[in-house]
């Protein structure tokens, strides 16, 4: 094993990863319900969805909105093609919320939790959470890949300073955030991928010299698939002219080469991504549709402009900071004050290293590669300080882009500040160094973050769960009779929905309602909380209006809620068949 600081790097996040992808309940991650309900509507509609708020304008269902409609859609449709692979297209989101999330009383173990967590999420766990942590299991991977890029980066940046590479792969391993967010679903960690595949790319050629049109074609690959895959990977459009511009003026024998290189860049990218900029346009009138996303909150999470200065020296940074080692979950777990204060030791130790090694004028590194790392770290923090002046978001993700990057600038100057310390006493103290990373990084997920998260410390009934499957899907044996409205009926108006069910006492029963080609449309429980008990239920006119699609067939059929808690799974209890009616 030649490199087995390296593996190491690799065994850790892989175990760290998948120790928080299967202790993190069901939608516990920030903004995981609204990024499914994306992954949902690709799945079930196969079609893009509309920004909140834009639908009735454009003559569409509001059905047809969700609220991450304006982030691009690489991420969400592979989670949506491996839903479809493993037969679970029609599948069902609900996210009761937890009345005690965010208190500040102890008393209240399950304050960390931002929802209610049932049965189906007890072991042994239901399938449809099992295909839930199969979607998350990309962001394993997603995570493993950069990790290695990581230290390739490294390699090329200190070609004779292996250490570099070893400390930042192992670093960012470990790093609880990365931990974390690399096992949750999130667009972020696809993008943060092709972010350094791209940075990569760039690196190499400047370490070889060489800007080839191959090398360009490939690039402008990776640039437009990034920018598909999340609008934070705009920050590789302008590194990339800055390399080109470099290459041109201190590469003179190859300025015809690297102007070709440029145009298949450019090229390249605007055809594998120029078609979604352009639909935003159309539709929104907005090539990014940031603003329309954030019209859609109504501003609530807009800073106004006399206080973005006392945010940005205030809150923003210390925030940001802390939100590396903790702010899990839905940002409000911390961690330890002792794993703080170790980050802020290794960030000191990091920033006298990187003074140390400048006023020593070493020449050291590859100084067009260290650069080129300088340069993304500064472009993706000037970015999220710009994000963060029209909405506040101080998340130490939103970095993630440059977490290579980073990884080595902070590598380099630990292991410069290492050469302060006599050579017996540093070698004595490396296995201490190179463990210490893994040590807390374990200590974090399975003594802190494992136990305030277990789904037993949110109460929920017996029937809730967070996904049901088989909403479109006919059962076997229909148990419970529909009534009315009658099969193919025509409804100008809000209906009535009956249907003769078998007596058991306590039931509760829920309506799904679905097209034809299986796109689930309404789940009265699952999707509304309604608690139906009886054999009828109207539908509420205020949902009517915005019901669709207007004027096609909509099946619908009833089914009463299964018993989570005695084991009774989606598909096992009485249902009816599907009856269908056009809204006109």
């Amino acid at each position: 094993m030649k490199q087995p600081v390296l593996w190491l790097a690799l065994l850790c996040h892989l175990l760290l990863a998948f120790g928080y992808l299967i202790s993190t309940p069901v939608f516990e991650a920030p903004d995981e319900n609204t990024h499914f309900q994306y992954v949902l509507h690709l799945a079930g509609a196969r079609s893009l969805p509309l920004v909140p708020g834009t639908a009735e304008a454009l003559g569409r269902s509001r059905l047809d909105e969700v609220i991450q409609a304006y982030h691009p859609p690489l991420y969400y449709a592979l989670l949506a093609v491996t839903l479809g692979a493993a037969g679970f297209r029609d599948i069902a989101a609900t996210g009761a919320m937890n009345p005690d999330y965010g208190a500040t009383d102890p008393a209240r173990p399950g304050r960390y939790l931002h929802f209610v967590h049932g049965a189906d999420e007890r072991p042994p766990v239901s399938a449809e959470v099992r295909v839930f942590r199969l979607l998350r299991g990309w962001s394993v991977l997603f995570g493993l890949l950069v990790v290695f890029l990581t230290h390739r980066l490294g390699r090329l940046a200190f070609p004779a300073s292996p250490a570099v590479a070893d400390a930042a792969a192992l670093l960012l391993a470990c790093l609880p955030q990365w931990s974390f967010m690399h096992a949750v679903v999130n667009n972020d960690n696809l993008a943060t991928l092709l972010c350094h595949v791209a940075l990569l790319l760039l690196a190499a050629a400047l370490a070889r010299r060489r800007l080839s049109i191959m090398t360009g074609l490939g690039l402008g690959l990776i640039i437009g698939l990034a920018l598909l895959a999340k609008l934070t990977a705009v920050f590789l459009v302008p590194l990339a002219v800055l390399v080109h511009a470099f290459a041109f003026c201190a590469w003179r024998e190859e300025r015809r080469t690297v102007l070709l290189s440029g145009a298949a860049a450019a090229l390249s990218a605007a055809a594998v991504s120029g078609w979604f900029f352009l639909r935003n346009g159309r539709l929104y009138g907005s090539l990014m549709a940031l603003d329309v996303h954030q019209a859609s909150f109504g501003g609530s999470l807009r800073i106004s402009a006399g206080e973005v200065w006392d945010y940005l020296t205030g809150g923003f940074l210390p925030t940001l900071f802390r939100s590396l080692l903790g702010d899990l979950g839905w940002f409000c777990f911390p961690s330890a004050d002792w794993v703080i204060l170790a980050g802020k030791i290794a960030a000191l130790l990091a920033a006298l290293g990187l003074i140390r090694r400048v006023a020593s004028r070493r020449k050291e590194g590859d100084r067009t590669v260290i650069a080129l790392l300088s340069g993304c770290a500064l472009l993706v923090f000037g970015l999220v300080v710009h994000y963060n002046t029209l909405m506040r978001g101080p998340h130490a993700r939103y970095l993630f882009p440059a977490a290579g990057a980073l990884s080595v600038l902070f590598a380099c100057g630990l292991v410069s500040a290492a050469g302060l310390i006599p050579a017996r006493a540093r070698r004595a103290l490396l296995p201490l160094f190179i463990l210490a990373p893994p040590a807390i990084g374990g200590v974090v997920l399975l003594a802190q973050f494992r136990p305030a998260f277990s789904p037993e410390q949110t109460a929920a009934p017996a029937y809730h769960a967070c996904l049901a499957r088989g909403i479109a899907t006919e059962p076997h044996e229909a148990a419970i009779e529909l009534l009315e409205p009658a099969d193919g009926a025509l409804l100008q108006a809000a209906p009535l929905f009956r249907w003769r069910a078998p007596v058991e006492d306590g039931a509760v029963y829920t309506l799904h309602f679905y097209t034809a080609a299986g796109r689930v449309l309404l789940a009265t429980h699952e999707h509304m909380h309604v608690e139906i008990r009886g054999d009828s239920w109207r539908f509420p006119e205020e949902w009517w209006r915005y019901f669709g699609p207007r004027g096609e067939p909509v099946f619908w059929k009833v089914r009463r809620l299964p018993d989570r808690a005695r084991g009774e799974a989606a598909g096992a209890t009485p249902e009816s068949r599907a009856w269908r009616f056009t809204a006109k």
